[in-house]
């Protein structure tokens, strides 16, 4: 049994606690991802990419045998769980980097994306228990269980668009479509627009001790 050395039962004993309690986790993971390009010309490509991230879960949670501020100092069993999720993220676009005119460069890309996730969690919990040291689910008196699920999904589309003119003006824009499975089907999607655009002053004038200098806007 835990020695107190505190008139609070809740202010644990350090050396019981170190050598009698149980808090352990146990994970196994895969991850893997890929990426494949395709060159139609000098400056037209189009790009894939795959990614895959699976992971298991074991826990176990203990409350000792012979815990002080546990029901008649015989503790119980917090959670013996286990859980699998994974997320499945798959990415493909159309892009170009093309000199328009000697002085005019060209940035774009086109793509849409799909991710997956999906998490599930079982366990069970119970106390007190009843024979000593023996953290077993088939060892307590009082059982509970837990179940958890949760999948989500997301479709997405989007741009990017950019102009540069001799180095040192630059023009551009992206936008992001998304659609969300865990939104309400009348409102569950997003639009998201941006503009920016720089100017790099220093190419077209000198000034004593600047070597480059640059406005940006968006």
């Amino acid at each position: 049994f835990e020695t107190q050395f505190s008139d609070d039962e809740f202010v644990s004993n350090p050396y019981f606690v170190v050598n009698q309690l149980v808090n352990d986790i146990g994970r196994k993971r895969f991850t893997t991802s890929t990426t494949l390009k395709y060159n139609f010309t000098k400056w037209l490509y189009a790009l894939g990419r795959l990614g895959y991230d699976v992971d298991n879960q074991r826990s176990l949670s203990v409350t000792p045998w012979g815990t002080a501020y546990s029901r008649d100092r015989k503790g119980g069993l917090n959670n013996l769980g286990k859980s699998e999720g994974f997320e499945l993220n798959v990415d493909g676009l159309i892009g170009a980097t093309h000199k328009l005119t000697d002085d005019i460069n060209l940035d774009a890309a086109i793509g849409a994306n799909l991710r997956k996730n999906q998490f599930e969690a079982v366990g069970v919990s119970g106390g007190p228990f009843i024979l000593p040291y023996l953290y077993s689910p088939s060892n307590v008196t009082n059982i509970g269980r837990s179940y958890g699920f949760a999948k989500s999904e997301v479709h997405s589309a989007y741009y990017t668009l950019d102009f540069s003119y001799k180095n040192f003006l630059t023009l551009g824009t992206t936008g992001r479509y998304d659609a969300y499975s865990t939104l309400p089907k009348d409102n569950n999607t997003i639009f998201v627009p941006s503009v920016s655009a720089s100017f790099i002053f220093s190419e077209l004038t000198k000034i004593n001790n600047l070597n480059f200098g640059k406005i940006r806007a968006s």
